[in-house]
């Protein structure tokens, strides 16, 4: 009989195996073209070792959640994103942008700006992340 070994994942695997997404809630506003969806972001047993591979990972985390959260909307389409997890007592908010300008970097650097008073944080259990997507009307 073989038994099965939990491997830890790095930083050769896919990057959305990595986590769980999970909508928790949805609200439409019809008249206004908007939509709100809050996600719970369970992260799994991730071992990296390194700044610069810490860097690169959270690179890839949030350019594959970003590119999940928001697979069905247009380039066009603006999106306003609020991060809550546990050892934050606010949560990061990034304004409306266009989706496209919606990057990993913008993310990133939000997370960083935030965090300069707080001595850590722990990317190692869940997140909680709300977007509000306005579909714009074509030209």
């Amino acid at each position: 009989m073989a038994l099965l070994r939990k491997r830890r994942l790095t930083i050769k695997d896919k990057p959305d195996r990595f986590y769980d997404l999970r909508v928790v809630s949805e609200r439409n506003l019809p008249k206004f073209r908007t939509k709100s969806t809050a996600y719970k972001v369970s992260f799994k047993d991730i071992e990296v070792r390194g700044l610069p591979q810490i860097l690169q990972m959270l690179q890839l985390l949030f350019q594959s959640l970003i590119k999940d959260m928001t697979e069905f909307m247009k380039t066009d389409d603006l999106i306003r994103m609020s991060i809550q997890c546990p050892e934050l007592d606010f949560p990061i908010t990034i304004p409306f942008m266009k989706v496209a300008q919606l990057s990993a970097e913008t993310l990133l650097r939000e997370i960083e700006r935030v965090l300069q008073s707080y001595e850590q944080f722990v990317l190692d259990s869940s997140l909680e992340i709300e977007i509000t997507h306005v579909d714009m009307p074509k030209a």
